[in-house]
């Protein structure tokens, strides 16, 4: 059999064993609403059907959540520009999203699959990628929203391979290679961005640990970052452009002390976490229920216990094989040891912890994560010895071949009953979710009886509703816009937006004060400041909290839901500090244009809608400054007279966008050249 066809029956039989894994998220009808899921698919049907349509760009200002929002603009991009290339094809958004999902996952383990074929033989390859999408709490992540860097771990495995195959010949072409390549993890994930950035490190500090040439490695090692910088500069300069205006201290590490941190990292790496779940009713006397819960724990996790044991076999072999050729492993074992300390977010134990760029908005457990593509590669090494090693025949008591199909025949009857399928609350879509129905009722009813001139305030599920009447986790209600077409405060999650920590209603929250102490004062304030008229709870304490208050009256009921009116208050999104008139001409996300007629010099208006630096407002050309007022809406002064104010978006940036192209022309031209350059050449 030709190789090109070995390699189609293995990505053939990966595709399958993913099906079988991931078979659940298909067969459920409706969306995912695991974690943050909607988020994303929402996301992304905004950017099809309004930016990219309508402004022919890949971020822009969304006001349906956050008293608006620029969305997609400090978001990973390659993920939702596959989910939406698939619903321009023509598929359903939700299934878009699950289809896109299902890719990311098994794109990691063709990846490695093909890279791992270079070094091993097709068996080790094919087995060893194939524990990857195994990895219940890795694809538990997946399910819960956070599936894009699985795109960035592919390409970060590309580049390993291209680090290793080419260490001693780096020349310019395979540094533009991986600069590119650089670049379109800083487009997958900002985690993995991380990761990849610590890859590069590694492979330099595998050149100087070798003794080559410090000065010329050096200047290769950062070219590749700066070429993946600029490739991705049209996704970048926002981000120091408005640096100031988001938020960039919500990251965490892995415990608050040096023995939290190691028993966490050693738990996750090594994939020991789920088989401790016996230990409690052991220590209950209740001996059976124990031996069951280790059992079921040892056989859903067998796949990745054995790729645990075959690491710590190829971690043997890799120190007492001092005189192989190891230049992969070298680089793997770097790059693990590194992702490892990046895993401990050791530096938030410090004061200064989150305020390192980049570091302090990380959630470390992900580079744990990330530090399994290397025990992976160690896998296939250990696998490799352990077939080769005719000592171990003198110990087994069965033949290897017999132990392997043993073996693998207990795992393929597994991935047919569903043992190592998706955990059934991780598969919850909205046609399973009991609440949903009568959610579409009241969402339908607020479609047709709440108009558009204020904001609904949305009690969101997350910490507010518990199972079974929808997965504790789930932030379904960010769909509410997809259904009414209304704009909310409250269903959304965002951790970099500024509103975030006031518009979060987790756990009995509203306006960032506990139901029951909010004053009546202070709530209706809030209210009238964000230009909510109306209030959808779910959570009891919030029914009577509005219940026991003379300024609220019930207008809708459901068996969970309720819906209030806030009395007395006329919805407007422009007030002023002097009296003005005026006349809305155009409000739409990215542009508004008023009429007004001021006769108050230096008057103060306020537009009710978030304050981003990407707003600009004119008369006549001539541009007023927008100032982020107390509550981080925007706040204009405007000149006495009658005039046209004009305020936009404009988050584009041609010269950006031109540098990003040029360096992508460049790498293609060097890439396609025939002469091989040398990058001293240069």
């Amino acid at each position: 059999m030709k190789e090109y066809q070995k390699n189609i029956i293995a990505i053939i039989i990966i595709v399958i064993v993913g099906i079988l894994v991931f078979r659940d998220m298909f067969t459920n009808e409706g969306f995912l609403i695991k974690s943050d899921n909607p988020v994303h698919m929402i996301e992304a049907k905004y950017i099809a059907d309004n930016t990219l349509k309508e402004h022919h760009w890949i971020n822009g200002w969304a006001n349906f959540e956050y008293a608006g929002m620029p969305i997609q603009m400090y978001s990973y991009q390659i993920g939702i520009w596959l989910i939406i290339l698939l619903y321009y094809l023509g598929i359903n958004i939700f299934l878009a999203y699950k289809i896109a999902l299902f890719i990311a996952a098994i794109s990691v383990v063709i990846t490695l699959y093909l890279v791992l074929k270079t070094r091993f033989s097709y068996f080790i390859a094919l087995t060893t990628s194939l524990f990857f999408i195994f990895q219940r709490d890795h694809v538990k992540l997946f399910l819960g929203g956070m599936w894009s860097h699985a795109i960035g771990l592919s390409i970060l495995i590309v580049m390993i391979y291209i680090f290793s195959k080419n260490f001693n010949n780096l020349d310019i072409k395979k540094i533009s290679i991986l600069g590119l390549l650089f670049g379109l993890i800083i487009l997958a994930h900002p985690f993995v961005m991380i990761a990849a950035a610590a890859l590069i490190g590694c492979s330099l500090l595998l050149h100087i640990i070798r003794k080559k040439n410090f000065i010329e490695n050096l200047w290769k090692h950062t070219l590749i970052g700066i070429i993946g910088i600029l490739t991705s500069w049209f996704y970048l300069y926002p981000y120091y452009d408005t640096y100031g205006w988001y938020r960039t201290e919500y990251g965490w590490g892995l415990g608050a002390s040096i023995t939290e941190i190691l028993y966490k990292l050693v738990g996750i790496f090594f994939t020991l976490k789920p088989n401790t779940e016996f230990l409690a009713p052991l220590m209950q006397g209740n001996y059976i229920r124990a031996i069951s819960i280790f059992g079921e724990s040892i056989y859903s996790n067998l796949p990745m216990l054995i790729a645990d044991a075959l690491f710590i076999l190829g971690i043997y072999y890799y120190f007492k094989n001092k005189d192989e050729n190891k230049t992969l492993l070298d680089l793997t074992f770097l790059f693990i040891i590194v992702s490892l300390i990046l895993g401990t977010g050791f530096w938030f134990l410090f004061d200064f912890g989150h305020q390192i760029p980049f570091l302090g908005a990380a959630l470390t457990y992900r580079f744990v994560y990330t530090a399994k593509i290397g025990l992976l590669i160690f896998s296939a090494y250990g696998m490799k010895k352990f077939i080769e090693n005719k000592k171990i025949d003198n110990i087994l008591i069965i033949k290897k071949k017999t132990l392997a199909i043993f073996t693998i025949t207990v795992i393929i009857l597994g991935l047919i009953v569903g043992v190592y399928g998706i955990p059934k609350e991780y598969s919850e879509t909205s046609g399973t979710t009991p609440i949903f129905g009568e959610t579409l009722e009241m969402y339908n009813w607020v479609k047709n009886n709440i108009t558009d001139d204020s904001r609904i305030f949305i009690q969101n599920t997350y910490g507010n509703v518990k199972e079974p009447l929808i997965t504790y986790d789930s932030i379904m209600p960010v769909m509410a816009n997809h259904y009414t077409g209304k704009n909310f405060i409250g269903s959304f999650y965002a951790t970099v937006f500024p509103l975030e920590n006031k518009f979060n209603t987790e756990d009995n929250k509203i306006f960032g004060i506990k139901i029951n102490e909010i004053k009546d004062e202070e709530l209706i304030k809030n209210l009238q400041t964000y230009n909510i008229k109306h209030l959808i709870a779910i959570d009891p304490n919030l029914k009577k909290r509005l219940e026991s208050s003379k300024n609220f009256k019930l207008i809708y009921e459901s068996k969970n839901y309720k819906i209030y009116e806030l009395l007395n208050y006329n919805p407007e999104y422009i007030t002023s500090e002097n009296n003005i008139e005026y006349e809305i001409i155009k409000f739409e996300d990215q542009e508004i244009n008023l009429n007004i007629k001021n006769e108050y010099e230096n008057n103060k208006i306020t537009i009710k809608i978030a304050e981003h630096p990407y707003w600009i407002a004119h008369i006549n050309d001539k541009e007023l400054d927008i100032i982020k007022d107390e509550n981080e809406l925007m706040q204009i002064i405007i000149p006495k007279g009658e005039y046209l104010l004009n305020i936009e978006y404009k988050p584009v940036n041609a010269i950006n966008i031109l540098i990003s192209v040029i360096t992508i022309l460049f790498v293609i031209t060097i890439v396609n050249y025939k002469k091989k350059a040398n990058l001293t050449r240069i």
